[in-house]
């Protein structure tokens, strides 16, 4: 089946994807975003090296068939935890960060989650998590994630193969998406890698979308995600990431993106 728009073929998952990626647009920027007063720009090939990096890492700490929660507001991060967990064998739950922690524990208890990704900012919520008593076993600030891109880096160095020796099974669950609970607690929706790339080929092979975006909508709301990383990515556009609605604006002046997606 050929990409109408594209005239590429589909990726079979979402390692390929990120192979593929970097080697069509490689240093051309994937993710544009501002930190304490800082601008921060990431290639193509950047990302997919820290990809393997925290990939790297997970897999040597024994996280392989492992479910491993994310939670935290929109972050380039978070977008490295996505791929390098689902891409090393590793099963991701996104987490609403509006949730409440005793909600929160409710899901990583449900799921039996092994491993708790967090941003800075919700440190309050993990030390709440922690006092109401959890079942995960191991948690990760992404404050730590340059130590762990190093870590992983060096394993790599030494000859390391773990993560670019592993296959992809397309058809194996590798992410758990909650629903709202809008009309009952909140369900857990499986997902595969084959899932997952047939969505984002199918949704830019129908729609022409100008280049390069402002993500606004969350990361763990799958349409956010899809719409405003996978298909950017896909298409080699430039991804500006918003992490507060307080700066939208701001964001959008200064990115000056080819469209935005909205619910």
């Amino acid at each position: 089946m050929k990409n109408i728009y594209k005239g590429t073929v589909c990726y079979k998952d979402l390692k390929d994807m990120i192979c593929g990626l970097a080697k069509s647009y490689g240093d051309s920027p994937a993710f544009k975003y501002n930190r304490d007063g800082k601008k921060y720009e990431v290639s193509y090939n950047s990302f997919k090296r820290d990809i393997e990096y925290l990939a790297t890492y997970l897999m040597n700490n024994g996280y392989e068939g492992k479910k491993i929660a994310v939670v935290g507001e929109n972050s380039y991060e978070w977008v490295v935890t996505y791929f390098a967990v689902v891409n090393s064998g590793n099963i991701l739950l996104p987490i609403d960060k509006e949730l409440k922690s005793n909600e929160i524990n409710v899901l990583l208890n449900q799921s039996d989650t092994d491993l708790l990704i967090y941003s800075p900012q919700k440190q309050k919520m993990l030390d709440e998590i922690k006092e109401e008593g959890t079942n995960v076993q191991e948690f990760l600030c992404m404050s730590e994630f340059d130590g762990l891109y190093q870590k992983g880096k060096e394993l790599l160095d030494s000859g390391d193969t773990k993560y670019a020796s592993y296959e992809v099974d397309p058809y194996k669950m590798c992410l758990i998406i909650y629903t709202s609970g809008t009309t009952g607690s909140p369900k857990g929706v499986m997902l595969s890698h084959n899932n997952l790339v047939k969505d984002a080929f199918l949704s830019i092979s129908v729609m022409k979308i100008p280049r390069d975006t402002v993500v606004v909508l969350p990361f763990n709301h799958t349409f956010g995600f899809m719409a405003g990383v996978l298909c950017q990515l896909w298409m080699g556009y430039s991804i500006f990431i918003n992490n507060s609605l307080k700066t939208i604006v701001k964001d959008i002046n200064e990115a000056k993106p080819g469209h935005i997606s909205v619910v």
